[in-house]
């Protein structure tokens, strides 16, 4: 099942209202802890002796991957992974009904949390194949369970590449197939059958989660997804997956010093 830039577009606007309760539900809640694993591994990530931080959060939903980021910046000693000033986190998104409702919950996340000068976090609508910013500005980007709505792939990894600074990390959470022939056929059937039916109880929207079920069989998976990542002028890190390998947590890097 191929869907374009604007058939995609269209399917996260018409969900976007029940998106996090349908994560929520299919996935037991456990997605919550997936999230909490990227960001952990995102400021384990990050250079020692670093000052401020400025972390890109692409396909950012309705902003939870920024606000975990923004959360575990006030929680984070400075002394822990080096990093001595601040943090601002910039999420894009380019579904705009998806970033409406992320500007909501991030109003109310900064009231509960009374934000200080160390911290800041911004919304921006954008596409990664032609993000918005100057080359070479950002510490790290994170992308949760978006990299396989990304088109064409390469050339919006590349654009990631020119926005990184040298050293700069690149976390991606993603769906992935289990490696064991039975894990993954009983992963199958839940992705093709039980999913979609879920998702059109929920929002009425059958489509919207049969593509997730196809992105996900179309997508490379694991060390595939490593050796797309290499060719684009990444190093990467052994992928990392979680729930028999339905999941897997992928870190890549700029390499030091590359020439711009």
């Amino acid at each position: 099942m191929t869907v374009n830039r604007a058939k995609c577009g269209e399917i996260f606007r018409n969900i976007a209202t029940q998106y996090d309760l349908v994560n929520t539900l299919m996935t037991l809640g456990l997605h919550h802890g997936w999230r909490d694993a990227l960001v952990q591994k995102l400021w384990c990530d990050l250079p020692q002796g670093q000052g401020d931080v400025l972390v890109l959060d692409l396909a950012t939903g309705t902003g939870d991957v920024a606000m975990a980021i923004g959360d575990a910046a006030q929680r984070v000693p400075s002394h822990s992974n080096g990093c001595s000033g601040g943090c601002a986190v910039v999420a894009v998104d380019r579904c705009e009904e998806m970033l409406r409702l992320a500007l909501i919950k991030a109003e109310a996340w900064k009231e509960n949390n009374a934000l200080g000068s160390r911290q800041a976090l911004s919304f921006v609508a954008g596409d990664a194949a032609a993000l918005p910013f100057r080359s070479s500005c950002f510490d790290a980007c994170t992308v949760a369970f978006g990299l396989r709505n990304f088109e064409p792939l390469e050339c919006c990894l590349e654009e990631v590449r020119r926005v990184l600074r040298p050293s700069g990390r690149l976390l991606v959470l993603e769906c992935s197939r289990p490696a064991h022939p039975v894990l993954r056929l009983l992963h199958g059937w839940y992705m093709r059958w039980v999913v979609p039916c879920l998702g059109w109880a929920v929002t009425g929207d059958y489509r919207a989660y049969r593509y997730l079920n196809d992105s996900v069989a179309e997508f490379p998976s694991g060390e595939e997804l490593c050796v797309v990542l290499r060719r684009c002028g990444f190093t990467t890190d052994p992928p990392r997956p979680m729930l028999l390998g339905a999941v897997t947590l992928y870190s890549a890097r700029v390499p030091p010093h590359e020439a711009r």
